[in-house]
């Protein structure tokens, strides 16, 4: 192990995490663009013919011509975002359960090492179950609430940064 330098896979790994909560706030955000423009395209849609432009309803203009039917369209791409963002969800919680693995094995070598290192005369005063309960309440701390505390944390860090790019994007049309 380096003392002071992070290896290059955990960094990695990190960078990744960061990145996978990017790209699921990203997907999240172009659902909602995408609903507002699926309907305000669901009112009226615009049929040029010739030179001419006119503005219709939708269902004149889907009537009229073979083999259009927008609102396919439309559907089907919002569901391949909803199965993009369900794959940038599971890759995150698998991140998470990676993470907290990782953390809790850490805790308990470390806790484990300090321990066994302990002299004799602290196994004669502290009773068994004393060390025994506080072990498995630090890992219970470390396997449960961290995690939670973390991922609810980051959560709404995304959501405040992805509605703060949201407002920009939307305010310069209002």
């Amino acid at each position: 192990t380096l003392i002071g330098w992070i290896q290059v896979y955990i960094f990695f790994f990190y960078c990744g995490c960061l990145c996978s909560y990017c790209v699921g706030r990203a997907v999240m955000v172009y659902m909602d663009f995408w609903i507002k423009d699926w309907a305000t395209r669901s009112e009226n849609t615009t049929l040029v013919i010739g030179n001419a432009t006119t503005l219709l309803p939708l269902s004149a203009v889907e009537g009229s011509i073979p083999n259009f039917n927008l609102q396919d369209e439309f559907l089907l791409f919002y569901g391949v975002l909803g199965i993009a963002a369900t794959i940038v969800s599971g890759i995150r919680s698998l991140t998470w359960v990676v993470s907290s693995l990782r953390a809790a094995k850490n805790l308990y070598h470390s806790m484990m090492t300090v321990i066994l290192a302990a002299p004799m005369r602290f196994f004669d005063t502290t009773p068994t179950g004393r060390i025994l309960s506080r072990a498995a309440e630090d890992t219970k701390q470390i396997d449960e609430q961290l995690p939670q505390f973390l991922r609810f944390s980051l959560d709404s860090l995304f959501l405040l940064i992805g509605a703060c790019i949201t407002i920009a994007i939307v305010i310069p049309y209002m």
